[in-house]
């Protein structure tokens, strides 16, 4: 499931799975792939954050704001 949501000044995009999940040895900051990579450096040049948590699957969230009209 992919979902972008707007609540105010912040955008938040969640991209979820109902998969096996994450390996909670390896976690989003230890990930050696090079998509979880551009990820976080997408999030970081948005001045964002990036989570990632294993619950019935995979869910990655990457939240940021933008300025109001």
């Amino acid at each position: 499931m992919i979902s972008l949501e707007k609540n105010g000044n912040k955008i938040i995009l969640t991209v979820s799975d109902n998969g096996v999940g994450i390996d909670e040895r390896i976690g989003a900051n230890q990930s050696p792939g090079f998509g979880l990579v551009i990820i976080k450096m997408l999030a970081e040049q948005l001045n964002g954050t990036f989570t990632m948590s294993k619950d019935n699957g995979t869910k990655s969230i990457v939240q940021f704001e933008i300025e109001s009209e």
